[in-house]
Formats: structure tokens, C-alpha cells, sequence
């Protein structure tokens, strides 16, 4: 893509954007962002003895119209992006209508994405999403009874063994009740259907069944429990890729004192195929995080949090089971629209637990995980955003050593 092009090209998207906006030409409010980007992502390995060294870059520039106007019980919100980039060129407009009043709320919106990617020496490759959902709610007393419904469809130009078109819908139904202030609890079921073009054995359906429930209570204090069970039936004619999932996250947050809170969250996951093979396996994982975290609310936000982190697994597919341990500490400073950075670092040990070597596929390894998110407004209303991560992994067997890094700056104007 000419740099001429290039430029061509964002000039007729970011007039399109807002010429294409249904409601460009009646009374609302608009906020408008634009900016440029830059993403990096490095990646180094060593296999068969041999190292392996990629790397990928773009650089993009953006602009994003918001639009939201009120009239009584309604409310009508139009987003749009547009994105031109050395590699990537994608549009997207989202519509929603709501209407809230004391006895219903009804949510319809429509999100259409499009996108194109360009590498040298290839064809290019596009593809086009639509995203329609319908969402009511029923307030009945203590209870809110809601009813949800998608219709998803993805289409590509190019087809191939991991992209592929289909339509998908799903529907969704909800009860929740107020057990007492600030404690609520949920209870819902969804069906979703899968429909591939060309490949009927892809086609499936589920059904989801779930509770969630939480509890703010004290001064910062707060719990949440969410388990979610899904039984997925593949239309294939064997039943090997049929499973049942389940998947349990609890977390908790209790105030001690001072600036002082103690933080806890569990994880688990457990996942049943019908048929085992060396693709599908029966596996689960299971997580604790927890520790201290001290935090300052003044008009500066200062915190820190170290915190002890566990996890497990177990499976069938050869080398999957394994042991986890690290800490994770996290450093947080922000002052409101002038700075804010996150860092995180962790280092830890995982050890597979492999019975017998001529299974092995990974070795035991130590990992420093580091991640920074970064926001600095060096004027009013233009920013810096920086993210940032950096993951190597120095195995026993060096030739099984990898390092991950990634990296997106973008500078962002509002207004």
C-alpha cells in the first residue's frame, strides 16, 4: 500500500464515517476521537536446535464520531470507526436504540464490522461481520425478568481451515431477584445454534445454564460467584467433539482497615468430550489468587498489591497437565486526566507433570511476566497510551526457551 494511497484512503474514510452517520444532521451530542498508532509484537524460540526470531509491526491512524441523543423514554446512540494502517483496513458502524421506563427497558442494536488485511507478496484477505441483538427487561417488584436474543453472521472472501462462513443466533432467558440491598442474585439459560456453509460438521448447538450472584456489604467489601454449565452437541456423525463444561470463578474483596484490603479469587474449569482422541481431551484447571492490597484515594490514587498465585491442571492430551506457582505484585498510580500507570510483574515456576518422558512435550519452566499500561495527557485533550508486555520463559531444556514481547503506542485527540 503507496503512502499516497494510504493517505487517500483515511481522507475519504473519516468523511465517510460521519456522512454515513445515520444522524449526523439532527440535535444530540458528538464526541469525536482520532489518533495514531503503532503496535510491535517480537516473539523468539528455539526449536530442532535452532533459533527462531519474528516480528511484526503496523502503523495505523483512526478516527471514531460518537453520537447519543435523549428524547423522553428513548435514547439513540451511533458509533462509528475507521482505521487505515500499513497492514490492516477496517470500518465499523454500531446502532442502538433504547427505551427505559419504570416497568420496561428494550435494547435493539446492529453493529456491522469490516475488515481488510494486506501482506506483501499475498492475496488480501477481507472479511464482513453483522452483530444484531435484542434485549428486554421486565421489572417486576424485586424481580427482573430479561430475554435476550443474537443473530451473528461472518462472512469471508477467502475460505480456508480457520476461516469459514457461518450464522449463529442464541436467545436467552433471566430471572434475577434482590435478596436485601446490594445483593442480588441471577439465574438464566441460553440456547445457541451454529450454522457453517460448508461444513455441516461444524454445525452445533448448546445450551448454557447459569447463576451469578453478588453481595456488597460494609465498607468495601464485595462478593462474587459465577458458575456457568454448558453442554455443546457437534451435528457431526461421530460424537467425539461433543462435551459438557463447566466453569466456576468466585472473588472477594474484605476491607481490614486503614488502607488495607485482602483480596481472593478462585478459578476452575472442568471440560467432559464424549469421545477422547489426542485432539480432544477431558482436562481441568483450577486457580487461587490471592494477597493484600493497600491503596490511597487522595487526590493522587496510589496502590499496591502483592499477591500469591496457585494453579493446576490435569488432562489426557500429553503434556497439558500441569502445576503452577508465582506472585503477582501490581504498582497503580493516578492523578485524573494527567497520568496513570499500571505495572505488573510476575514471576513464577511451572512444572508439568509428566509420568513418562516419551510423552513429554514441554519441559518445566520459570516465567517473569510484565505488564505495563500507560496513559499520560501531556495536553488537555491529547494523550499518550502505552501498553506494554514482555513474557520469557527460560526452560530446563534451553532448547524450548521463548520470549514474547508487545508493544502498541497510540497519541489520541478528543474533542
Amino acid at each position: 500500500m503507496s503512502k499516497s494511497n494510504f493517505f487517500i484512503i483515511i481522507i475519504l474514510l473519516s468523511s465517510a464515517s460521519i456522512c454515513l452517520n445515520p444522524f449526523h444532521s439532527i440535535g444530540g451530542d458528538w464526541e469525536f476521537e482520532t489518533g495514531l498508532k503503532y503496535n510491535v509484537v517480537l516473539q523468539k524460540s528455539g526449536y530442532f536446535e535452532a533459533d527462531t526470531f519474528s516480528s511484526t509491526t503496523e502503523y495505523m491512524y483512526y478516527f471514531s464520531p460518537e453520537y447519543e441523543a435523549e428524547f423522553g423514554n428513548n435514547k439513540i446512540t451511533s458509533t462509528s470507526l475507521v482505521s487505515a494502517g500499513s497492514k490492516t483496513l477496517r470500518g465499523q458502524l454500531e446502532l442502538e436504540y433504547e427505551y427505559k421506563s419504570d416497568l420496561i427497558k428494550w435494547e435493539l442494536s446492529d453493529r456491522i464490522d469490516g475488515r481488510l488485511y494486506h501482506t506483501a507478496g499475498e492475496s488480501d484477505r477481507t472479511y464482513g461481520k453483522n452483530y444484531l441483538k435484542s434485549y428486554f427487561k421486565l421489572y417486576k417488584g424485586k424481580y427482573e425478568i430479561g430475554n435476550t436474543v443474537w443473530l451473528e453472521s461472518k462472512r469471508y472472501k477467502v475460505l480456508d481451515d480457520y476461516r469459514y462462513n457461518y450464522d449463529l443466533a442464541k436467545v436467552e432467558l433471566s430471572v434475577s431477584r434482590e435478596l436485601g440491598e446490594n445483593n442480588e442474585l441471577k439465574l438464566s439459560y441460553q440456547y445457541g445454534s451454529r450454522s457453517v456453509q460448508d461444513s455441516s460438521e461444524a454445525n452445533y448447538n448448546k445450551h448454557i445454564g447459569r447463576l451469578f450472584w453478588e453481595s456488597w456489604f460494609g465498607l468495601g467489601n464485595f462478593v462474587t460467584f459465577d458458575l456457568e454449565v454448558e453442554g455443546r452437541d457437534y451435528l457431526s456423525p461421530g460424537e467425539e467433539d461433543d462435551y459438557n463444561n463447566i466453569y466456576a470463578v468466585y472473588n472477594g474483596t474484605y476491607y481490614v482497615g486503614l488502607v488495607t484490603s485482602i483480596y481472593s479469587e478462585y478459578e476452575f474449569e472442568s471440560r467432559d468430550y464424549e469421545g477422547e482422541s489426542f485432539v480432544h481431551s477431558d482436562y481441568y484447571v483450577h486457580s487461587i489468587n490471592a494477597g493484600p492490597q493497600f491503596q490511597v484515594s487522595t487526590p493522587l490514587r496510589l496502590g499496591f498489591a502483592p499477591q500469591v498465585e496457585y494453579a493446576n491442571s490435569d488432562s489426557a492430551a500429553f503434556g497439558d497437565a500441569y502445576t503452577e506457582l508465582g506472585i503477582e505484585l501490581q504498582f497503580d498510580y493516578m492523578k485524573y486526566k494527567k497520568i496513570w500507570v499500571n505495572l505488573v510483574y510476575k514471576p513464577g515456576y511451572r512444572w508439568y507433570n509428566i509420568e513418562d518422558d516419551i510423552y513429554e512435550m514441554y519441559s518445566n519452566y520459570s516465567f517473569h511476566e510484565i505488564m505495563l499500561l500507560f496513559d499520560w495527557w501531556f495536553f488537555k485533550n491529547t494523550r499518550l497510551n502505552i501498553t506494554a508486555t514482555y513474557y520469557p520463559e527460560s526452560h530446563e531444556n534451553d532448547e524450548d526457551d521463548m520470549t514474547t514481547s508487545y508493544i502498541s503506542a497510540k497519541v489520541e485527540y478528543e474533542f
